[in-house]
């Protein structure tokens, strides 16, 4: 009697884990149908937020003026002809935040910096565009993420040398864009002072703001000396 009881018991057992196994095999056949597979994985790739994007994904408000180019599959970033926090304020800035709005994609696209029409440069706002699209690069890369920058640079041979030796091109390290000598001689470079490094920080202490000061009043001294040659 003890022998037939585990033997129907045994049984059950089996038949139970057998209906388990096919029921669990449906289910994983109809989510890989649905296109639902991949939402089950976890992303390896580590989280990073930079901290100055965090803070203006949260606090800058302004228009989103970068258009879509399906063709190529890329964004587009029109530098205005007067890209001025003094002259042309309002198109200035909605050009930084079209990009501070692309970086929210979760999925990192080519982006693509347009200067042909530039006819009139602010060395601020460019920094502060340059600013922006390095803390950009440096996320996407802490998180091993696929990512492109192209662009086109200005028709006026000037404004073509200054963003060579000391904007976006230079900042974002683009190989095979370089100045000329005569530039090289010529224009006094500001390199970008990347303040604090620990992650999730604060942007800088007092002592870090004192040294982007003194360097700030040491590169005028230099472009003093530089003119009064």
């Amino acid at each position: 009697m003890k022998k037939a009881f585990n033997k129907e018991l045994q049984i059950h057992f089996t038949k139970r884990k057998f209906l388990h196994e096919l029921d669990r095999r449906e289910r994983r056949r109809a989510r890989k149908k649905a296109g639902f597979r991949k939402s089950y994985l976890v992303n390896s790739h580590p989280t990073f937020i930079h901290p100055l994007l965090h803070l203006l994904r949260k606090k800058f408000v302004g228009k989103n003026c970068a258009t879509f180019d399906k063709e190529n599959n890329r964004w587009i970033i029109k530098i205005p002809s007067v890209f001025s926090f003094i002259k042309n304020p309002e198109e200035t800035l909605n050009t930084i935040y079209s990009l501070v709005e692309i970086s929210k994609s979760p999925h990192p696209p080519s982006i693509f910096f347009d200067y042909s029409q530039l006819t009139d440069l602010d060395i601020g706002a460019s920094a502060a565009l340059d600013v922006v699209a390095f803390s950009l690069k440096e996320e996407w890369k802490a998180c091993k993420l696929d990512y492109r920058f192209a662009g086109e640079l200005p028709t006026i041979e000037r404004f073509r040398q200054i963003v060579m030796a000391m904007g976006i091109t230079k900042q974002l390290n683009v190989k095979g864009v370089n100045p000329s000598p005569d530039a090289e001689k010529y224009i006094v470079k500001f390199p970008l002072y990347r303040g604090y490094k620990q992650f999730r920080s604060e942007i800088g202490g007092p002592q870090h703001r004192d040294r982007a000061v003194t360097s700030l009043v040491d590169y005028l001294n230099d472009c003093l000396f530089v003119a009064s040659e």
